[in-house]
């Protein structure tokens, strides 16, 4: 009997048993949690934070190295250039509960540390970041800002009030003529600018719907293979626990026992 390949075997089943329920522990409290498709020993899952003061959440990538819990967890910022007091080198977070890591830790406690730090303390965009965002803010305030003047037609209309019938007919039978004077009313040349520009936004508004829909149609089918693997990878768990219950435990040393014991 390889009592160090019994052994190998034995944590690198325990590992996946902790890993399996640290991830099934993150999910069953953030809902939205992502897991990526596996390439090799390590779990990776993405985690969406809630953030009061913040309209999106903030993501944070949780990758389970090969010997969890044993070693411990990689957390780091998603989807966002940040700063915190808690984020260092490539966005990875130093949070006390991840620096202060032991077997015993919980994964999901951790998790929630940080999210609550992060809520009451919340991770700043960095310069850059800032200033483009700012810039978007200041461009869709003018847009708001912005007001269309009425075109002035009581004016108009008094004036062509003081035409002859003569006049009014030859105004109406040259088209480029009565454009030139439709055109030249105020505010009616800004007004149709301003519907060219605001058909033009729809127009690129509704590209950019279609390429979201792309994109959720692609996540959606990536969700049903996640889906697919967490099931096996449940089936697997259920398996490892019924090989590692006490009673099987206490059988497979009873027969070594005994079998040291005829030797």
């Amino acid at each position: 009997w390889d009592y160090n390949y019994y052994y190998s075997e034995t944590m690198m089943n325990r590992s996946e048993m902790f890993k399996q329920y640290a991830v099934n522990e993150v999910v069953g409290t953030y809902k939205s949690t992502r897991i990526r498709q596996r390439k090799g020993e390590e779990v990776e899952i993405e985690v969406p934070l809630s953030i009061s003061s913040s309209k999106g959440s903030l993501w944070i990538l949780v990758i389970l190295p090969s010997r969890y819990p044993v070693q411990k967890p990689i957390i780091q910022i998603l989807n966002a250039k940040v700063t915190h007091k808690y984020i260092g080198k490539n966005y990875q977070i130093n949070h006390p509960a991840i620096l202060n890591w032991s077997q015993q830790s919980s994964l999901l406690f951790a998790i929630r540390a940080i999210h609550g730090e992060f809520d009451k303390s919340p991770p700043q965009l960095e310069k850059a970041a800032a200033a483009e965002e700012a810039k978007a803010s200041e461009v869709i305030k003018e847009s708001k800002e912005m007001t269309i003047q009425k075109p002035m037609i009581d004016k108009e209309v008094a004036v062509l009030s003081k035409l002859t019938n003569d006049q009014l007919q030859n105004l109406l039978d040259n088209e480029d003529a009565f454009e030139e004077y439709f055109l030249g009313i105020k505010g009616v040349k800004d007004l149709g600018e301003h519907f060219s520009k605001l058909m033009q936004s729809l127009k690129s508004q509704s590209e950019e719907n279609l390429k979201c829909k792309e994109e959720i149609d692609s996540l959606y089918e990536k969700y049903l293979e996640v889906r697919k693997e967490y099931e096996e990878y449940k089936s697997q768990e259920q398996e490892i626990m019924m090989k590692l219950s006490k009673e099987n435990i206490i059988n497979a040393l009873d027969s070594k026992i005994q079998g040291f014991q005829e030797k």
